[in-house]
């Protein structure tokens, strides 16, 4: 082991590569370089910072049998990006340890890339923990990223590669028990070829077991609240997703005695302790329904969607968690990131269930 190792940030550019997935890898010229001690690990500077080269993307790709949550160790092994994409020493894609959503005709966005920046070599053993849109996406982060730790032991490993731009990133480490001098930050063109990777085999995505929400609500202290608040949570803070006629909705839910709640700047703990007391959620679609994984068995959980964005996360991970999942669905044109609720039908089908709690 090695504590005294201190946190790399590497500050790179963003990917500004077209939407087809043909990126090209913007050049690093005139970057600043952050100094590392060269008595614990070695960190070669980037060949691209001084000579503007590009190293090549993986060749192919092999999926391995490991089944969800299997430790794999790789040897010489490279990783990129903020979505932890895991190259092996024969410069192959693990598609197994790199999921993408939606992938193109080639299997992988990666594999239609022209070129990646030439990678830092670091000597010590690195545990991935970034996942696919987990430096983003609370639901990414919680559902699919920290689940693989349940079983890894990250005190074993001399860093640990994780995205560091949300509070939310902080303190999960902080209770994962990693600290900062081991933290090593995954951005949007980080690559690191590592002397051993490790990674654990992610489960099927937007996928969690029973054990994993166990797992969860452990790391979060999430108490075990007597079930009696009833909680509207509101996107008002949102960018997009929000409801435009919400004063009229709040005026039905008040009298029934729920509470209109937004949740920006509540950590992980608080949004557990607050969702484990509710014994009824009305919330719009979004990252905010991650929380029900905290929330007591029975709870009855409303979700407000648009016909024009529906799926079927949050009612999959309901079910899961033993909660009575209802959902409410209101027209809206295609191209329309707001949306007003359909009160008429909301009186009709939704309120009465309301008022039956």
């Amino acid at each position: 082991r090695r504590d005294d190792i201190p946190v790399v940030r590497m500050r790179h550019p963003r990917n500004q590569g077209p939407s087809n997935h043909r990126n090209v890898v913007p050049p690093y010229t005139s970057l600043p370089r952050l100094v590392s001690p060269a008595s614990k690990f070695h960190s070669n500077p980037p060949q691209s910072v001084l000579q503007n080269t590009m190293h090549p993307p993986p060749a192919s790709c092999i999926h391995g049998p490991e089944p969800p949550g299997t430790l794999v160790a790789l040897p010489d092994a490279r990783v990129y990006s903020h979505h932890g994409v895991i190259i092996d020493s024969e410069n192959r894609l693990r598609t197994d340890l790199s999921p993408d959503i939606l992938p193109p005709p080639s299997g992988h966005r990666i594999l239609d890339y022209k070129s990646l920046p030439d990678p830092d070599s670091i000597d010590a053993h690195v545990y991935c923990l970034s996942g696919l849109s987990s430096w983003k996406s609370y639901f990414h982060w919680l559902i699919d990223a920290i689940p693989r730790t349940r079983h890894a032991r990250l005190a074993d490993y001399d860093l640990v590669y994780s995205p560091l731009g949300k509070p939310y990133h902080t303190e999960t480490l902080d209770r994962l028990g990693v600290p900062e001098h081991k933290r090593l930050e995954a951005t949007a063109q980080s690559h690191f070829a590592c002397r051993q990777l490790t990674a654990s085999s992610p489960a099927p995505l937007c996928h969690l077991e029973p054990d994993d929400r166990s797992y969860l609500r452990a790391l979060f202290a999430a108490p075990a609240g007597k079930p009696e608040r009833r909680l509207y949570i509101s996107r008002a803070d949102a960018w997009r997703r929000r409801i435009t006629n919400e004063d009229a909705l709040i005026e039905l839910i008040e009298p029934l005695g729920f509470e209109t709640i937004t949740l920006a700047g509540l950590t992980i703990a608080e949004q557990a302790a607050l969702f484990s007391e509710a014994e009824a959620i009305l919330a719009g679609h979004g990252a905010a329904l991650t929380n029900v994984i905290f929330a007591p068995a029975g709870c009855q959980i409303i979700e407000l969607l648009t016909s024009n964005y529906i799926y079927d996360y949050f009612e999959k991970l309901s079910k899961l968690c033993g909660l009575d999942y209802h959902r409410h669905i209101s027209p809206n044109p295609p191209t329309n990131p707001e949306h007003p609720l359909d009160l008429e039908r909301f009186r009709q089908t939704t309120l009465p269930r309301l008022k039956n709690l």
